[in-house]
């Protein structure tokens, strides 16, 4: 048993210009290739009619001819797919004209046989953002049909034109955080990224992110759009060069990065790793300590906060004087340096202001961008690297909200 359907199209011909406009038609009707290349064929007829009359008519008194059919295909949303196109010979050529003939949808062809959809582009942009091109144009091929490659994919997302540094324009009053991480200044591109966090409504936005530009001209930038101001905290691991072009900001160190430092200056100094977990245990403990206090705290009995901060800054510096006396002066002026900075969320709670006490939000983002960049065989100029961190950070902003508690 067969079932035969007929669709009546309603496509406003006058507004097509590109096949792209027929791929929208088509899409927005919820129809698949085959009504598109039911469109073009109806339309290729119409405009063949309009300018060399209608089949095996004869007597007409047009200056075209029908001239036979030619082949094309064209990439579209729905792949590449191939076309059977009306050709017409004009028997009245202007001066000059070598194409005396052509089909009759050459404005349509002109465009070239890549045809895709902004809508489609954009979604293109979205996976290349999580893998890399050549798989990106498998699992297009996979789902919309073959055709596509990755040259296209690696164009479409050229076209973002992203520079090399990157700063948006956001409203300063919109969040109270900053978080700030990147490459560490390790590798050929080294590379930065800002995000915002509002803590009240957990909103995330987009600040800076740039490749191969130094922290003191990103310094520049931030602070001559008047993106960053002193009542903004910022959240940060224990890169050196971070707190420093930043100086006279409001830090919280990460405080698992704080161990981590610790434990590294101590490597240095040559402590044995037995002693080194030691140590380590030491400051989780007072940290974890702080946070517990902060928790139950917060809010409820700030005296009690209060005496929890300077019991847990003094034992900090007792840890650093001991670390001193032993000879680990590396870790003990490390510890001795972020004492405030790796305390500042116990001390902003106070004010009743949530501050994250570790860098988590934006070591997942970049965690994010590491799972689409760090493979052996790629290769990333300025630009096309900052195409991508452009296309992940705003798809971790928008699609992520974060939760600050005390």
């Amino acid at each position: 048993m067969k079932i035969e359907l007929t669709l009546s199209l309603d496509v406003d011909i006058p507004s097509i210009t590109t096949f792209s406009d027929i791929c929208k038609h088509v899409s927005q009707l919820d129809l698949n290739r085959a009504a598109f290349v039911a469109i073009v064929d109806h339309l290729d007829d119409i405009r063949t009619d309009e300018l060399a009359g209608p089949r095996y008519q004869r007597g007409g008194q047009s200056r075209y001819s029908r001239a036979g059919t030619t082949q094309f295909s064209v990439l579209t949303d729905f792949g590449r797919i191939p076309l059977t196109l009306n050709r017409v010979h004009d028997g009245s050529p202007e001066p000059g004209d070598q194409h005396a003939s052509q089909t009759v949808l050459s404005d349509l062809v002109s465009g070239g046989d890549v045809q895709l959809t902004e809508e489609f582009k954009a979604k293109l942009q979205q996976i290349a953002s999580h893998t890399t091109y050549r798989r990106a144009t498998e699992i297009v091929s996979l789902l919309v049909g073959a055709g596509l490659k990755k040259d296209v994919v690696w164009d479409v997302v050229q076209e973002l034109g992203i520079p090399a540094s990157m700063t948006y324009d956001v409203n300063p009053d919109d969040f109270d955080l900053v978080l700030v991480d990147g490459s560490g200044g390790k590798g050929k591109h080294v590379w930065y990224a800002f995000i915002g966090v509002n803590t009240k409504t957990g909103e995330m936005f987009p600040l800076h992110h740039s490749v191969h530009v130094p922290l003191a001209d990103i310094r520049k930038d931030l602070e001559g759009g008047k993106i960053i101001t002193k009542k903004h905290i910022f959240v940060a691991d224990g890169e050196t060069g971070i707190h420093r072009q930043f100086k006279g900001y409001r830090f919280q160190m990460c405080a698992f990065h704080f161990e981590k430092g610790v434990c590294y200056k101590l490597w240095q100094d040559g402590m044995s790793l037995s002693e080194r977990r030691e140590t380590n245990k030491e400051l989780r403990r007072i940290l974890n300590t702080l946070k517990n206090s902060v928790k139950k705290n917060a809010g409820k009995d700030p005296g009690r906060l209060k005496t929890r901060i300077k019991t847990t800054q003094k034992e900090l510096k007792t840890v650093a004087a001991e670390l001193e006396s032993r000879g680990y002066s590396k870790a003990a002026r490390f510890i001795g340096k972020h004492v405030d900075t790796v305390t500042r969320f116990a001390n902003e709670a106070l004010s009743l202001v949530k501050v994250p006490w570790t860098n988590n939000i934006m070591e997942r983002f970049i965690g994010e961008v590491a799972f689409r960049i760090k493979h052996v065989w790629a290769h990333w100029g300025r630009e096309g690297l900052n195409n991508i961190i452009y296309l992940v950070i705003n798809r971790y902003c928008s699609k992520n909200r974060v939760v600050l508690e005390f």
